[in-house]
């Protein structure tokens, strides 16, 4: 068998074997595909085994004449694979147009997110869904494919929108104003979402910088008065104006130097359960105890195993799950 060349060194290769399947290279002629059938057969008769043809495909080169391939699948008895045939969800053939032919793969990647946006999950478990669950997704591509600069970006840019996190503690610093929408933007110092809360938007003010007296450089009182109440506007006589007219400037509001940390990250986690809110979300409560979780399963009518005085509740759980039969089984694992 010719085999096939690949890299610069034109090291030829003649098959490639994981676990049950195999690949076999042969040259695209009468020669070469009855020198991979020989081998075929030889292997047959050497083990005993037959090599499901149903099962099998081949490809063929963009430069292979259409009369030989009619002659080489008669002479093969295999049908030929078309460009989306895939081999434990990954293309089986990518070629150089490898942002279409990984296209399916980042649909299924949205989808994934998409379909754990709808469930109740704490700021904890988003953290741990992205770097558990999304994070791993990719790392199974990239054991058998160099993904493109520009899929990566793609990625990290679907995975970048289950960022509340740091969308919540974000807040502008106000330099010269100018760059701070009045209305829409978080730039209001405190707790809350530092946002105006105003029941009328007068649109002859847009940016911050118009509600600083230029002669001056103070803000406008008068005008400021005129259009949020005393609390807000006490917010905003609070902000220091920079009298060299500094850019403004996205800060993380949880640190004093502006800038994002782990450890202040962390401190704002929700630790209630988000379903019921009235106790930790720990494993106990998010396996037996939460009262939501228990209608749920009230509502399947799924049996509850007897207590018989075990206060543990992981082991209350298995104890439930073990006893159920398939169906139920089934509703407990999907009402979690």
């Amino acid at each position: 068998m010719r085999g096939t060349p690949i890299g610069k060194e034109r090291f030829f290769i003649t098959h490639l074997f994981f676990t049950d399947d195999c690949i076999l290279f042969g040259d695209a002629s009468n020669k070469g595909a009855s020198m991979v059938r020989d081998v075929i057969r030889d292997y047959e008769m050497a083990s005993g085994q037959r090599v499901n043809f149903d099962k099998s495909l081949i490809y063929f080169g963009a430069n292979v004449d259409t009369n030989v391939k009619e002659t080489i699948m008669n002479l093969l008895g295999v049908r030929v694979a078309s460009n989306s045939e895939k081999y434990l969800g990954l293309p089986m053939m990518v070629g150089q147009k490898k942002t279409w032919a990984f296209a399916n793969f980042i649909d299924r990647f949205r989808i994934r997110i998409e379909g754990w946006s709808l469930r109740y999950l704490s700021m904890e478990g988003k953290k741990v869904f992205v770097k558990s669950v999304l994070q791993a997704i990719p790392v199974y591509v990239m054991q058998c494919f160099a993904l493109p600069k520009m899929l990566c970006r793609k990625l990290e840019g679907i995975m970048n929108n289950a960022r509340d996190l740091i969308t919540d503690g974000i807040l502008w610093r106000i330099g010269n104003g100018a760059s701070v929408n009045i209305w829409n933007d978080p730039w209001l110092p405190g707790a809350g979402n530092n946002r105006l809360s105003v029941q009328t938007i007068n649109p002859n003010w847009t940016t911050v910088d118009q509600l600083i007296e230029a002669e001056t450089n103070t803000w406008n009182k008068d005008l400021i008065y005129n259009f949020v109440n005393d609390d807000h506007a006490t917010c905003i006589f609070s902000i220091p104006i920079s009298e060299v007219k500094l850019e403004d400037m996205l800060v993380w509001k949880h640190e004093g130097i502006g800038e994002y940390s782990v450890k202040s990250g962390t401190l704002r986690v929700e630790v209630d359960c988000s379903l019921c809110k009235a106790a930790p979300e720990d494993s106990d409560h998010l396996l037996w105890s939460c009262s939501i979780l228990q209608q749920v399963w009230a509502s399947l009518q799924i049996k509850i195993a007897p207590n018989d005085r075990i206060s543990n509740c992981k082991t209350r759980f298995v104890n439930t799950f073990s006893a159920a039969d398939d169906q139920n089984k089934q509703l407990i694992a999907i009402s979690l």
